[in-house]
């Protein structure tokens, strides 16, 4: 039997992009309401994982569900209850923060009341109410993130992902971030967040740890680093502080016991036997006692993080036990319950759409791009002067420079009729001033000369059965000729 808790589950999954593979066998669950961070160097996985979490590219292989819907089959259903916040600042700048908060609440097909409803308490979490009027392209760094959060959120999906949320933005944005973060998995929200500081780690209910494609840990914080590989047996870890740690750092590089030492701040971080005293630590340091101090410190994130990185760069295979650390042989257990049978097929349920306002819709595509584009035109003189005062100007140049009227053509008549009607219609067509007539002959071979001299530009000849063919009521012929030249 499923848990309904577990709202996200991967199994073996994989993408491969020709020969290379960029994500390799990932196993993992996130629960609802938890705050899973995804850790990793850069091109190790994190953001292609999250775009086939979010439906957006097709895995390779294995599977994945999001509320119990697969990525496969159920992509546009997922992008329909997630929230996706981008690394890099994707909203419009040259748009106010309301029209772009009015713009995903459409695209996401909110109704009028629904819109209002959610603008109000997004910008209320967010605390955007104050800059609402104000283009988004003129905010700072962490008022832009606050932005990005609250389009991604106005529509209430249950799982939000977020790519590096806090990269770029100042200490203070960052704490004030992910104090908006803490509240919306308080509410039950469940967040997906990749980022590269281990303090942000830290703050994290769940972490999983990517290194060249594959899975290496996931785990709780606490119990990371606790896990055995991370402070071996017979190993302990120590804190120094000591004057000029740089040039102490030396001396215990390489001696004997000392595992690994490295700065940490203004104080030095070593794994040592546990046969090596911490007297003998700060005599190899090259420091006095009275000048220093050491004390016994437990591991943190980054130690984890190191060793398994290390672990798998010198080909060792990290034993998973009950921690959840990945072996390069296999993919990832939990260090929680796990997942059983990595291989096995997903058959999650999907979890119910709550009632209210959580049932985006994306009926409202059109119009909200629509409404985007009206406000971008109104906003923009220019295009203004484009669209309304350059096709009158055009219709008048054209009007007077281009003169579709022909008028005034040379024409020579060869009448062979000579009767009423016959005159009649030469002097129809020399009444529409189309033409003026210049010669009017009494023979073919003057006719053909006036047109071959260029005299005349066209030629009418009369037949002499005109006038008989229209009192006869037949058809009348007359022979038009035009110079095309």
């Amino acid at each position: 039997m499923s848990d309904p808790d577990v709202v996200i589950d991967l199994r073996a999954l994989t993408r491969r992009f020709g020969e290379r593979t960029v994500v390799d066998r990932v196993t993992f669950q996130v629960r609802r309401g938890s705050i899973f961070g995804l850790l990793g160097p850069n091109g190790s996985g994190k953001t292609t994982t999250l775009r086939m979490l979010c439906g957006v590219l097709a895995p390779t292989s294995g599977e994945a569900t999001v509320l119990g819907y697969d990525t496969r089959r159920d992509a546009e259903t997922i992008k329909r209850r997630i929230g996706y916040m981008s690394q890099s600042f994707s909203l419009y700048a040259d748009l106010t923060v309301q029209e772009n908060l009015e713009f995903y609440a459409r695209i996401y097909g909110l109704s009028p009341d629904q819109r209002r409803s959610r603008i109000a308490e997004v910008s209320e979490l967010t605390g955007l109410d104050e800059v609402r009027g104000q283009v988004a392209g003129t905010l700072s760094g962490g008022w832009k993130q606050r932005l990005a959060l609250a389009c991604a959120i106005v529509h209430e999906p249950e799982v939000v992902f977020l790519d590096e949320p806090t990269a770029g933005i100042d200490p203070v944005a960052r704490r004030d971030l992910w104090d908006l973060l803490f509240d919306l998995a308080a509410s039950g929200v469940t967040l997906v967040v990749t980022t590269h500081y281990m303090d942000e780690a830290e703050r994290c209910t769940h972490v999983a740890y990517l290194h060249r494609s594959r899975l290496m840990v996931v785990g709780r914080p606490e119990e990371l680093e606790r896990h055995p590989e991370v402070t071996p047996a017979g190993t302990r870890r120590w804190e120094i502080h000591a004057p000029r740690p740089t040039e102490r750092l030396r001396g215990l590089r390489g001696s004997d016991g000392v595992r690994d030492a490295t700065l940490f701040g203004q104080t030095i971080h070593c794994l040592a036997d546990d046969t090596v005293s911490p007297e003998a630590l700060l005599e190899r340091a090259g420091v006095d006692e009275p000048e220093s101090t050491i004390r016994e410190i437990a591991p943190t994130l980054e130690d984890v993080f190191v060793t398994l990185t290390r672990a798998s760069d010198r080909g060792r295979t990290v034993a998973s036990l009950e921690s959840g650390v990945a072996s390069l042989e296999s993919p990832v257990t939990s260090l929680e319950s796990g997942v059983d049978d990595p291989e096995a097929p997903a058959t999650r349920e999907p979890s119910p759409n709550p009632e209210g306002s959580r049932h985006a819709r994306f009926g409202g595509g059109l119009p909200a791009i629509f409404v985007k584009e009206a406000y971008h035109i109104l906003r923009e003189r220019t295009t203004l002067f484009f669209m309304f005062l350059i096709p009158i100007f055009q219709t008048i140049i054209f009007g007077f420079a281009i003169d579709t009227q022909i008028e005034h053509v040379p024409l020579v008549v060869y009448d062979l009729d000579r009767s009423a009607q016959s005159r009649e219609l030469i002097e129809t067509l020399v009444n529409t001033r189309s033409f003026t007539r210049i010669e009017e002959v009494a023979d073919r071979e003057s006719f053909d000369a006036s047109l071959r001299a260029g005299r005349a530009k066209a030629g009418v000849v009369v037949p002499p059965d005109y006038s008989d063919a229209l009192v006869g009521g037949r058809p009348a012929v007359v022979q038009v000729l035009i110079d095309g030249s």
